[in-house]
């Protein structure tokens, strides 16, 4: 990812000015009560950087996510875009969690269970090598620059880097440092400059546990019918004796 990423901060003027494309990276895990889910990566690139993603110049780690087991990659252009697409359904955490592994992202899905109530709690990190090199060539374009001020370049560089990530819990958001949430949706937006190799993206819920009540209900019922009986057995009058 490197070569290519350094390759935009030193296009000629007239190529900068005529714009250098744009690329936003879409991630979305969707959790469900029984553990299972799925998980989506969407890369959408215009412009200049297009060629760095789809020609010559393609980056590897691309061709590494059709080696990552049960990924359904799709790849197309639609509307002068080309479209990256990555899907990983799974059946239990621990699938996702060696999947995204073999890719250097870290996840994590715990869920407990109370007679009255589910929790569940979710955390996601980019790949600290990615996120090592996004930043390295972020520091090379702040090397001397006769074109563009400082300031300049890197607002160049933040509008053109868009990442986001979004996970989806069972049940009512409680805690989480997302930036957005909405519904069973929290969801984290960054440009390239806030990136940050240490930063985990965390997220709990909880719902009501309804079998777990009806079964809890039903026995204290029971249990109320058996001491009920009992009490009413103990006070009924002994019949008389013949």
């Amino acid at each position: 990812m490197k070569k290519w990423l350094l390759a935009i901060f030193f296009l000629p003027l007239a190529f900068v000015c005529a714009g250098c494309g744009t690329m936003k990276m879409d991630t979305a895990i969707k959790f469900n009560p029984d553990r299972s889910g799925d998980f989506q990566l969407k890369m959408t690139v215009d412009g200049a950087l297009v060629g760095f993603v789809a020609g010559e110049e393609r980056d590897e780690s691309f061709e590494r996510w059709g080696r990552v087991p049960s990924a359904r990659i799709r790849e197309y252009d639609h509307d002068d875009k080309h479209i990256f697409e990555v899907t990983i359904p799974f059946q239990k955490p621990t699938q996702l969690k060696e999947a995204l592994g073999e890719m250097g992202y870290t996840v994590d899905f715990q869920k407990r269970s109370t007679p009255f109530t589910h929790y569940y709690e979710a955390s996601f990190a980019y790949p600290k090598e990615m996120v090592k090199e996004l930043k390295s060539s972020l520091d090379a374009a702040e090397e001397p620059n006769e074109i563009f001020s400082q300031a300049e370049l890197n607002n160049m560089i933040n509008s053109m880097f868009s990442f986001k990530a979004s996970i989806s819990l069972p049940g009512e958001i409680k805690t989480t440092n997302a930036t957005v949430v909405d519904g069973q949706v929290a969801s984290w937006t960054q440009r390239l400059q806030q990136l940050d190799s240490t930063k985990i993206l965390k997220v709990s819920s909880q719902e009501p546990n309804r079998l777990g009540l009806t079964v809890t209900i039903g026995a204290v019922l029971l249990v109320s019918a058996f001491v009920i009986g009992g009490i009413k057995k103990a006070r009924s009058p002994e019949p008389p004796e013949l």
